[in-house]
């Protein structure tokens, strides 16, 4: 076996044996050692180079990434999380045809969908959902993500609380209470809104405790300007001390009337005379750019003139110069953005031909 792969496996069965011991300080340096020997191996994301050892290499390096997402569950770290599951993800995606299925695919693949919906980035949840296979979706732990979700949309927070005991995977534990902790601050938020004061039983239930004592304790840390008083817990402080912001009215008002002002400046009368200083312009276009503009200027301004089909950009004030010569009924659109003009013609010219100008204002 070669000494490189020999090296990464033992060092894996270290790392196993200290997961197991739960000792995250020396898997955390094991699994960086481990990644950087990974580098080494050109059988892996994204080179695929077939070697004599490339299943062996992509299976162990699978297992390694799969450990490191656990890892990252078991220490709390959320960014570690998100980066071992993009080095993990080729593994299940680019390299599925060359490996056999992964017992942890979809339970890592729930996980990151649940990590989506607690820091709420339910874009990307959706988009991620998308990318799923039908037989994925219906896996238990792409199931509860996905129910979760539903639930928490629906605003049926209760239910979204409960589901904390039917998790499928023990790894889920974690995210279930940061899923709580997100609810219980989106209530929070609503009843401060909603409400002068709350009764405790009421704020108890209404925030789902089980006890008075942890309401009194997530009030003390996440709520220190809600004020307990007579078995009543009183929002009003916290809405008197809450900044008012101004809407900057008068300045916006302001600013869409320049606008407005700016917009009306862009025609050709204002713009002419700038665009005559200049007594000769050539122009010449790439192939990417089509124009159809022949016999749309006086002869006495154009000396040559070869023409393509279609749309062109001209970025130049110039252009409106000619604007007064222009027979504006042969374009199916014209029209004026900022100092480019775009013009949209469907003449029948000839293609894949320069186009030059040459035009003099006498």
């Amino acid at each position: 076996m070669d000494p490189k792969l020999t090296e990464v496996a033992q060092r894996f069965q270290r790392f196993k044996a200290s997961f197991i011991r739960n000792d995250f300080v020396t898997c955390t340096k094991l699994i960086w050692r481990l990644k950087v020997l990974l580098t080494e191996f050109r059988s892996l994301p994204p080179l695929f180079e077939e070697t004599p050892n490339a299943i062996h290499e992509l299976t162990i390096a699978r297992d390694i990434y799969e450990h490191a997402v656990v890892l990252s569950v078991k220490i709390e770290d959320q960014d570690a999380f998100e980066r071992d599951f993009f080095q993990l993800k080729p593994y299940h995606t680019d390299a599925r045809g060359r490996l056999p299925p992964s017992p942890q695919e979809y339970p890592i693949l729930g996980l990151n969908l649940l990590r989506l919906l607690v820091q709420n980035r339910i874009a990307e949840f959706h988009t991620e959902l998308e990318l799923l296979s039908d037989p994925a979706l219906e896996n238990p732990c792409i199931e509860h993500a996905v129910e979760l979700e539903q639930s928490f949309m629906e605003g049926a927070y209760n239910r979204v609380l409960s589901a904390r005991q039917t998790v499928p995977h023990e790894t889920y534990v974690y995210f279930m209470d940061l899923l709580a902790k997100t609810v219980r601050d989106e209530i929070a938020g609503c009843s401060e809104k909603a409400y002068d004061s709350l009764s405790i039983n009421d704020a108890r239930r209404m925030l789902l405790f089980s006890s008075d004592q942890e309401l009194f304790e997530y009030v003390k840390e996440e709520h220190s300007e809600w004020e307990i008083k007579n078995g009543y817990l009183i929002f009003q402080r916290a809405k008197e001390s809450a900044p008012c912001k101004e809407i900057p009215s008068l300045q916006l008002i302001n600013q869409t009337l320049s606008y407005a002002r700016e917009l009306e400046r862009i025609s050709v009368k204002n713009i002419l005379p700038h665009a005559c200083l200049c007594s000769y312009f050539t122009i010449q276009l790439p192939d990417a750019y089509i124009i159809a503009l022949q016999n749309l200027f006086p002869r006495s301004f154009i000396t040559k003139l070869t023409v393509m089909r279609g749309c062109v950009l001209l970025g130049s004030a110039f252009v409106l110069a000619f604007l007064n010569c222009i027979t504006v009924s042969l374009f199916s659109s014209l029209f004026i953005c900022g100092e480019t003009v775009f013009f949209i013609c469907d003449l029948p010219v000839e293609n894949n031909l320069q186009f030059e100008l040459n035009a003099s204002l006498g």
